[in-house]
């Protein structure tokens, strides 16, 4: 039942997909492993049907994200001085690098 309750909460998975899935748990009796198996191969289908397009976005995304997470993290290792110099040098050279990517990142999709 667990996994119906988590099939009806995700975004990514079609309700012709969620019908069948409630279909395999409640009326056949699929156990939770064999339905979550179900449930993994719908999400993976609809991954892989994501256009180009929309996967160079949520890629670049991700690269935001982490530029974000490795700045907060430059900053705490600044404010308690727990690297040498040299490390954080690097860390700048990789932030530059990352928001260069990201910035011709964007000219591509306009």
């Amino acid at each position: 039942m667990d996994v119906v309750r988590r099939a009806s909460r995700r975004k990514d998975i079609d309700p012709q997909d969620f019908e069948k899935i409630k279909d395999n748990v409640l009326e056949k009796g699929k156990d939770a492993k064999e339905a979550a198996l179900e449930m993994n191969k719908y999400i993976q289908k609809d991954i892989k049907e994501v256009p180009e397009v929309d996967q160079k976005q949520q890629k670049m995304k991700r690269v935001k994200r982490f530029v974000g997470l490795l700045k907060s993290v430059r900053k705490e290792v600044m404010d308690l001085d727990i690297l040498p110099k040299k490390l954080i040098k690097d860390m700048d050279k990789v932030l530059s690098d990352l928001e260069e990517q990201l910035g011709a990142g964007r000219g591509e999709g306009e």
